[in-house]
């Protein structure tokens, strides 16, 4: 099931919970949930996922190819060095 979301879920879905945290364990989950989110996105392959049918139209959630793959790579990377 995880394997069918997008990777950056795991970040928009983890900042529910930063106001929760303080201090030093917030920054360490900060800096915690792009690296999961980049292990994610490293475990998937290329292709299609999460395919839904709605109102006679067929939506793809994720669509993995490899200049998609660049774009993550990138986006994870400025996330991490964000939060650094």
């Amino acid at each position: 099931m995880l394997d069918q979301l997008p990777p950056a879920t795991i970040i928009v879905v983890g900042a529910l919970l930063v106001p929760l945290l303080r201090g030093r364990l917030q920054s360490l989950y900060l800096l915690a949930l792009p690296i999961a989110s980049f292990a994610h996105l490293l475990s998937m392959s290329e292709g299609f996922y999460g395919h839904v049918l709605l109102f006679d139209y067929s939506l793809q959630m994720v669509r993995i190819d490899k200049l998609s793959l660049v774009f993550g790579y990138i986006f994870h990377i400025m996330a991490i060095l964000g939060v650094v």
